[in-house]
């Protein structure tokens, strides 16, 4: 059984299919051949009283030519309790905001039966942690859904969901201090976890709306309409169709700026007839964004003040969302942790990284037959009370493997070279000497490459293996017991 993990954005969507049968993750595209598939309805009166129903990228095309029967942004509609329907001027009525979305939903399970040739009902859904919870809004969500003929057997807040993509959740990698920066269209959300033993353990979070994809995109087709006036000696910032035909043209123009210095806005008859043409720079795009990313650092400071840490005690950053391509974002987190090295997984976009972590929680739940009765609880797990941290040289300070916190049983591996006179490994809990290893590898060699592998379990006992990498010999051990 397939499971296929769905990004359902504010304003894009992104596949992510597990196959049972090869045990592998492929983001897939639509007809179009768009990985990233927004999330926009429309809805064109044709002949006979005929009503075509127009969805994803195809929809957001003729947005400019219709904007009354166009709805976009699908995944706030639902959130929106306080709106049951919509009037839809092509069918002379109005329809429920459920019967509005169900019509994405049907695409993205269209779309998958094309792509692969077969059906898949089954998804798990990445999602902000509040419509993760039971409730009208989430409630509305899964009927949508199940009215589009996608059934959703759980849902996994966006950052989890990130982590997992980004292979967090193996019960075997070191501990880490994660930061997970989501710049989405709506909002940038800046989370803060432990994770440990395949586990998470939140500790922080902030978010704003001041930076955003549709912050930015605005900031740009604010600049660019008074180009447009400038220019053409009247005003199309009051023409609703002409700056819905400059929005997509600047969100266009600001994904080439995340990996060019320069983009062309050309835009045939954007009002009254008029053309626009008109260049940006990254320097100048930049420039136009300098408060939403004073913004960005105010998130970052405010989601390190709820976790009570210090910027140097994140030690990796992952980046997810649309707008965290760009430059400016990654070096502004990067000067915020200082200390983080920058975790990329081959292969995958920041903006795929919620489908394919979805995917990846609908294949846990598949393989432990899980999938109809999905944990609802977080599982209590025994942490550590103390850190545990190593010194392999007393001139220098102590590293830290396992902060307090971390779950048990937990594994650490330290690599490393060590000169043919041996070397040694002192284990410290809290700063305090608990045993240490001396090991004397066997070699001709100057220096021998080694590895240490650090396990401590439920009951708090500490082992050490010091391993002769080109061999496989134990060198060195210790045991502390608890």
């Amino acid at each position: 059984m397939s499971v296929a993990g769905l990004d359902f954005g504010s304003h894009a969507a992104s596949i992510a299919l597990w196959y049972e049968d090869t045990d592998k993750v492929d983001v897939i595209a639509d007809d179009l051949g768009f990985r990233c598939i927004p999330t926009a309805v429309a809805f064109r009166a044709g002949e006979d009283d005929d009503v075509e129903i127009i969805t994803g990228q195809a929809a957001i095309t003729q947005a400019h030519k219709n904007p009354k029967n166009t709805f976009v942004d699908l995944r706030a509609l639902l959130e929106d309790e306080s709106k049951d329907t919509v009037n839809v001027p092509a069918m002379n009525k109005d329809i429920s905001v459920t019967e509005l979305a169900s019509h994405f939903f049907r695409n993205i399970h269209d779309q998958i039966k094309q792509q692969v040739g077969k059906a898949v009902r089954d998804f798990v859904v990445s999602v902000p942690a509040s419509l993760c919870e039971e409730g009208p809004r989430k409630a509305r969500m899964i009927e949508a859904a199940q009215a589009g003929g996608c059934r959703i057997k759980s849902t996994v807040p966006d950052a989890a969901a990130v982590l997992n993509a980004h292979t967090f959740d193996q019960k075997n990698g070191n501990p880490v201090v994660a930061a997970v920066v989501d710049i989405g269209w709506s909002h940038m959300e800046v989370s803060i976890f432990n994770c440990s033993g395949g586990m998470y353990f939140p500790k922080g979070s902030a978010s704003s709306t001041d930076m955003s994809g549709s912050v930015m995109v605005k900031a740009l087709s604010t600049h660019c309409a008074k180009d447009f006036m400038r220019r053409a000696k009247f005003p199309c910032d009051d023409n609703k169709k002409a700056m819905i035909k400059l929005g997509m043209q600047c969100e266009e123009a600001m994904k080439t700026l995340s990996t060019n210095s320069e983009a062309q806005l050309d835009i045939d008859s954007l009002c009254e007839g008029v053309d626009y043409q008109g260049k940006m720079s990254k320097a100048r795009f930049e420039d136009l964004g300098s408060i939403p990313f004073i913004q960005m650092k105010k998130c970052i400071a405010a989601a390190l003040a709820e976790a009570g840490m210090e910027p140097t005690e994140v030690t990796c950053v992952v980046m997810a969302g649309g707008l965290s391509g760009m430059p400016r974002c990654k070096a502004l987190a990067a000067a915020a942790f200082p200390s983080a090295t920058f975790h990329k997984q081959r292969g995958m976009e920041n903006n795929e990284a919620q489908a394919v972590g979805a995917a990846l929680q609908g294949k846990a739940l598949s393989t432990t037959q899980l999938m109809d009765k999905p944990p609802t609880q977080t599982v209590d797990a025994k942490c550590m009370n103390s850190s545990l941290s190593l010194q392999s040289d007393a001139n220098a300070p102590a590293m830290l493997a396992m902060p307090a916190g971390t779950a048990l049983p937990a594994h650490y591996e330290l690599a490393g070279n060590c000169p043919a006179a041996g070397g040694y490994l002192k284990v410290l809990v809290d700063q305090n000497s608990i045993g240490e290893v001396v090991f004397t590898p066997d070699t001709a060699e100057d220096s021998v490459s080694v590895v240490a592998k650090v396990d401590v379990a439920e009951d708090g006992s500490v082992s050490v293996e010091v391993l002769q990498t080109n061999t496989g010999l134990i060198v060195g051990s210790l045991e502390v017991k608890a």
